[in-house]
């Protein structure tokens, strides 16, 4: 059963270890679903798994940061979770090509809900709010989830849909730190200036059409 769990773990989950005073492995805790809480305890007949419902409380937290090398970096700085970082990433997905089109000094803020359980962080929630700064032109997004229970969307603060018709990069965001910069030339073998960040994943990223096929 503990096999199952793990092999529900996905990159970006938080787990939480419990461990006793001489450093021994008692418990491992994670959420592998929006409201599933998977524990995994040390029993004397080995380790136990067991999922259980959670009980989420969403809070409100606001946080900053500053472009240096590439977005999850500056999330990383700022103790940003790399799921927020993708939710503004895809907002911003008409305007902005996170894969070239950052800047060092680019800087974003951030409201999002932080979900908990017992007093505990499980998971980020949804991105609020958000505003972008890139190459020194603003971007700014408020999420509004519609007082008649419609499907909801991200805006400006003027109420433009930020739904475009067109995105700016054909890939699925994913972490990659990589970026602008001085970098050794795959082909030359030489240090030379990186003016942006190259379109390269891993196997298996999505490929997203940028804009409806047109007849």
């Amino acid at each position: 059963t503990h096999s199952r769990c793990l092999n529900s773990l996905r990159t970006g989950t938080t787990v939480h270890a419990e461990v006793g005073a001489d450093g021994t492995l008692m418990s491992l805790t994670y959420a592998p679903g929006k409201d599933t809480l998977a524990t995994i305890d040390r029993s004397p007949d080995g380790f136990k798994a067991s999922e259980s419902r959670l009980t989420l409380t969403p809070h409100t937290v606001l946080k900053s940061g500053t472009i240096r090398s590439s977005l999850f970096a500056a999330a990383d700085s700022a103790g940003v979770a790399d799921g927020i970082a993708i939710q503004m990433a895809e907002v911003f997905g008409g305007d902005i090509d996170f894969h070239r089109d950052l800047r060092k000094g680019d800087r974003f803020s951030v409201i999002y809900e932080v979900l908990y359980s017992d007093g505990r962080a499980v998971r980020a929630g949804r991105l609020l709010g958000a505003e972008f700064v890139n190459a020194g032109k603003s971007y700014r997004a408020v999420w509004y989830a519609g007082a008649d229970g419609s499907k909801g969307g991200y805006y400006t603060p003027d109420g433009k849909n930020l739904r475009k018709a067109f995105l700016r990069s054909p890939l699925e965001f994913s972490r990659v730190t990589s970026g602008f910069g001085l970098r050794m030339h795959p082909i030359m073998q030489q240090w030379r200036a990186h003016s942006g960040g190259d379109y390269a994943a891993t196997a298996g990223t999505r490929i997203r059409a940028v804009g409806e096929r047109w007849v």
